[in-house]
């Protein structure tokens, strides 16, 4: 038989460990809480890490790529041939590249061997770009490429190259050299290294050999491996780098830099691995707080309880028995292995029931301590339930940082597309081909089915560019299909005419309900319709088709307004290019005129030199934008002529030397007369070299081979034959036969070495068409 005191005793022994009981519990069920969250956010922060880098990396392909734009442009447009005409692009180029730690912006010339960049660096007359392993590992490739890590020659620092191979626009595409950009190591480190979990930790980056790329620990970055055990890489963490370039998702637990941590990994699209490298102390930390919060309550609470209930005890006896009673419940029913939420619930449920025995009890005393007991109850709860809140609302934080942060970078992408775009644009006229590259950012971050960018002409929106759609669906333009691409849509009875006549957003959650829906393609299930504005005037439309229902979003909108706002300024400048070049083929008829009028060529002379360099132009394979080109310049190819005088033009005998010399001067007079204008460079060419010789042997510049315009090059064999079919004041016209003889067998004065093999081969194959041109005309 045990005393009331023996009995007090065990009661507040059981007391005691019932609190020891809850804390511990409440200890390892939040250590755990927090270890998930910390595994799924660090997973999270290590995924957007690497998702960073591929971003970083996209930026510097789109540098390399644009100043490979520039260089291709420069090589077919201007001529280039020589490091002191590109520098100055490239300078420019990478001063609007600075932000992103370029060290540098080049080119290394395939033909010419020299090496320019923007810093104006003279390498020594040794050096041979072409030599250099950057140059090779990206004319191997055949795209672009992450160079293996290298010396800079200048700075002694180690820099990474993103190069890419840049071709000329011919059949076949001929190697012009590499272009390329310089990062340094350094900056790529301080970027990684700041990638961190709840603040702490620090990243790593690898390629894919396992080497360190970037790290902050002095020593490492190209030193050390991750996956060859030495001094400073344990053997636990060589092992663990074979998952980390196994190409998954996860963590691992490793010893590393003297403490446990925890590595977080993802790969990188281009090839590299990304990793966090997290102290598992962290999360401890974390814990602590919380936990002394809970112990000093909870235990100051208990500590008054047990000295009420001791002063009851020695007096009453069945009250302790009952409390013996209260403590057997509570024991049993926190003993089931409830999570936090349900302990608070049974623990509050236990709280109402020592409430009933204190409403039972008639010692005063006894409900005191009841009362005491009910409150400790009560706090326990609470607390409890102020733990589960926590867990709740931390969770509920993350999830909308997460939402919150997925959104951010979704806008980045698509306004860091734009940015590119305008540019590429900035140095290259394919805006269509440009924009391809913002619906593919539009359909990206909208998860759409389909997105197309189009502009209004006329009584129609026709379409641009376009990304997405399953089916082939027709353009207007060429009048071929494409795969992508809508058809027109009338301003008046369609959607997307409704948003260009109100110049507001149509959400259109069910089409089908709408009588302005052209239905043209079977799995959208509602679309968008963005008015394109500038400057208060419509000029076109976004339309971002689902495949889905999808319900008005307000903050997807205001990602793609600026996006439309910016393509509105393009759409402009794209028509006031087109209105231009329209006036300045228009002026080209005109002088084409002018010059028949003034040195007696008639209108079906210009006509059949229009016909034949049209023709040629279409065997040669050209654009159907570089066939008219040719065949509406191809009349101006004498308007030099107005400048030589009437009495030379018109001499029945031969020229003197001193006379031929003025007459030659017309092809200098006639570039001069059509001008620097970009919309008229094919005239300028055309009048420059239609008299220049395959051989050398021309004029005014004595240019030989592929250094004379191809345009040069198809009016000169044009221009031979008709001279040779038609009569003059000093000559009767020839026959098609005898005309054809002389230019491909030669008569003493025209020789085959005058043409381009090329051109002159498919004449000879298909000179009838020029017979025909000349009967017709």
């Amino acid at each position: 038989f045990m005393t009331v005191k023996v009995r007090f005793f065990f009661l507040s022994l059981g007391i005691v460990a019932l609190f020891l009981f809850l804390a511990g519990r409440a200890f390892v069920e939040l250590y755990s809480a927090l270890e998930d969250y910390v595994a799924r956010d660090g997973i999270a922060a290590t995924v957007q890490g690497a998702c960073m880098v591929d971003s970083y990396l996209e930026r510097l392909e789109s540098a390399t790529l644009s100043a490979g734009q520039v260089v291709r442009h420069l090589y077919s447009e201007k001529g280039l041939r020589t490091k002191a005409e590109l520098e100055p692009v490239l300078v420019s180029l990478l001063r609007a590249n600075r932000d992103r730690g370029v060290q540098d912006i080049f080119f290394a010339s395939e033909a010419e061997g020299f090496f320019a960049d923007g810093t104006g660096w003279s390498p020594s007359s040794e050096y041979d770009p072409r030599e250099r392993s950057w140059y090779r590992e990206a004319v191997a490739a055949g795209r672009t490429v992450l160079s293996s890590p290298y010396r800079d020659l200048i700075t002694g620092k180690m820099l990474v190259s993103v190069t890419a191979p840049v071709h000329d626009e011919g059949e076949p595409k001929r190697l012009l050299g590499v272009s390329g950009v310089d990062v340094s190591l350094d900056y790529l480190a301080g970027m990684v290294a700041m990638q961190k979990i709840y603040a702490s930790g620090f990243g790593m980056l690898f390629d894919g050999s396992g080497t360190f790329l970037a790290i902050p620990e002095e020593g490492f970055a190209l030193s050390e491996n991750i996956l060859v055990a030495s001094p400073a890489i344990p053997e636990e963490l060589a092992r663990a780098g074979v998952r980390v370039l196994s190409g998954e998702t996860g963590f691992t637990d490793v010893f590393f830099l003297g403490t446990a941590q925890r590595l977080f990994f993802a790969p990188s699209a281009k090839g590299l691995f990304f990793a966090i490298l997290f102290p598992k102390a962290v999360i401890a930390d974390l814990v602590r707080p919380l936990f002394l919060r809970f112990a000093l309550v909870g235990g100051g609470t208990l500590l008054l309880a047990v000295l009420l209930f001791y002063h009851v005890a020695k007096t009453l006896l069945r009250p302790v028995r009952d409390l013996q009673r209260t403590a057997g419940d509570v024991h049993r029913e926190l003993s089931r292995g409830m999570d936090l939420s349900e302990t608070a619930r049974s623990v509050f449920s236990l709280a109402e029931g020592v409430r009933e025995r204190k409403r039972e009890t008639a010692v005063p005393e006894f409900r005191d301590m009841l009362s005491s007991l009910e409150e400790v109850l009560v706090l326990i709860s609470r607390q409890q339930e102020e733990l589960t809140a926590f867990g709740q609302e931390t969770l509920a934080m993350n999830i909308a940082l997460d939402e919150a942060n997925t959104m951010l970078q979704k806008r980045e992408r698509v306004w860091a597309s734009i940015l590119d775009v305008f540019r590429t644009v900035a140095h290259s006229p394919e805006e269509a081909r440009s924009l391809e590259n913002v619906t593919g950012s539009i359909r990206d971050v909208t998860e759409a089915y389909g997105v197309t960018v189009g502009r209004v002409e006329g009584d129609a929106i026709v379409p641009f560019a376009a990304s997405g759609y399953d089916g082939t669906r027709f353009g207007v333009e060429e009048g071929t299909p494409k795969r992508g691409v809508m058809g027109p849509a009338k301003l008046e009875g369609s959607i997307a005419g409704r948003a260009f006549r109100t110049g507001e957003v149509q959400w259109i959650e069910h089409p089908e309900q709408d009588p302005e829906y052209l239905k043209v393609d079977s799995r959208v299930a509602s679309e968008v319709e963005i008015p394109i504005l500038h400057g208060g005037r419509s000029l076109g439309v976004i339309e971002i088709a689902f495949d889905e229902k999808r319900s008005r979003d307000e903050a997807l909108l205001e990602t793609l307004l600026p996006v439309a706002t910016a393509l509105g300024g393009l759409l402009s400048a794209e028509r006031s290019a087109r209105d231009l070049r329209a006036s300045y083929h228009y002026l080209a008829e005109k002088l084409a005129t002018v010059t028949g009028i003034y040195h007696d060529e008639t209108a079906e002379h210009l006509g059949r030199m229009e016909a034949y360099c049209r023709e040629v132009a279409s065997w040669l394979g050209r654009s159907q934008e570089e066939q008219e080109g040719i065949a509406l310049f191809a009349r101006l190819h004498d308007i030099g002529k107005i400048r030589v005088p009437l009495s030379l033009l018109s001499k029945p005998g031969a020229l003197t030397p001193e006379e031929f010399e003025i007459v030659r001067k017309h092809t200098l007079w006639g570039a001069e007369l059509i001008g620097d204008a970009p919309w008229v460079a094919v005239g300028k060419r055309i009048c420059l070299s239609h008299h220049e010789k395959w051989d050398g042997s021309g004029y005014p510049l004595g240019l030989s081979g592929e250094s004379i315009p191809w345009e040069g090059r198809v009016v000169a064999l044009a221009d031979v034959y008709d001279a040779l079919r038609s009569p003059r004041v000093y000559k009767q016209g020839m026959n098609h036969a005898r005309a054809v003889e002389i230019i491909l067998a030669g008569d003493g004065r025209t020789s085959p070495g005058h043409f381009d093999p090329e051109v002159l081969r498919l004449f000879r194959e298909r000179h009838g068409t020029f017979e025909k041109i000349f009967e017709s005309l």
